[in-house]
Formats: C-alpha cells, sequence, structure tokens
C-alpha cells in the first residue's frame, strides 16, 4: 500500500491554500466590509474577522457585491442578532480556520516520511542489508540503506 498517493497531497495542499485564503480574508474584513446581496433578500458579509449571513425584510434591490471601508473590535464568539428590517449572524472566522488547520496538520503528520523507510510500505529499513523490504518486497537502491535512521 502506498502512503503517499494523490490524493493526499492534493488535501494537503489544498489545506495549506485554504488556511491562507481564510486567514486573508480575516486580516481584509477588518479593513474593508465586503458583502455580496443576493436577489433573494440575502446577504454574506465580511466583516470585523466574521462572516455575516444576513437578511433583510424589505424589497430586495437585485444583486450587488458592496466593499466599503470598516473599523471596530474583531467578532471572537458566534452571534445572532435581530435589528428591525434585518437580521443577522456571525459565525467567527477562526471556526472555520481551526478545523481546516488542524485537519491540514494531521494530513502533514501522519504523511511524515522517516528516511529509513520503504518508498512503497513505510516500513522502517534501519540495519536491512538484504536489498528488499521485508514487508512489501519492493528493492532498495544503495542509497537508502546507507541513510541513517531519524530515530
Amino acid at each position: 500500500m502506498k502512503r503517499r498517493t494523490r490524493k493526499r497531497r492534493i488535501l494537503k495542499w489544498s489545506g495549506v491554500g485554504l488556511c491562507v485564503g481564510l486567514a486573508a480574508a480575516w486580516v481584509v474584513s477588518h479593513t474593508y466590509q465586503i458583502s455580496y446581496w443576493g436577489s433573494s433578500k440575502f446577504a454574506i458579509t465580511l466583516l470585523q474577522g466574521a462572516l455575516v449571513g444576513r437578511t433583510r425584510n424589505i424589497a430586495s434591490a437585485g444583486t450587488a457585491w458592496v466593499v466599503e471601508p470598516t473599523e471596530g473590535p474583531s467578532v471572537w464568539w458566534p452571534e445572532c442578532v435581530a435589528q428591525g428590517k434585518f437580521d443577522a449572524i456571525w459565525i467567527p472566522m477562526w471556526m472555520f480556520l481551526l478545523p481546516t488547520a488542524l485537519a491540514t496538520a494531521w494530513f502533514w503528520w501522519s504523511d511524515r516520511r522517516y528516511r529509513s523507510g520503504c518508498v512503497d510500505c513505510g516500513y522502517n529499513l534501519t540495519g536491512n542489508v538484504s536489498g528488499a523490504c521485508p514487508e512489501c518486497g519492493t528493492p532498495i537502491d544503495q542509497k537508502q540503506r546507507d541513510l541513517p535512521s531519524d530515530a
């Protein structure tokens, strides 16, 4: 069984990209309010470190992107707000970033390689002089046999 598969590499690097994107969105949301008003009276907004879902109880003016300067404190805990014509739920960005970062870190940690391991199955080949992996039978080249153990 191969330890390093294409799907795993895609997941690892996608996780890194998503974490960087979420962190960048968090930073930008402290300077700008970025909103998308859909035609169904619903808006998604990045604001003060949170993703905000809003509804408006008035007639919709159509779809629109709105970018405005903003300032204010960070939002650290989820909130539900009812304000006259608008209802909103605030979800802090860290609630998306934390599980994504943990999953990505787990993929990277679980995919680490020992320099003295078999390239196919990961079996530790320290002290092996036979020229083949005893676990899966994969031939071992001379360079790999000469590498020191990580332990």
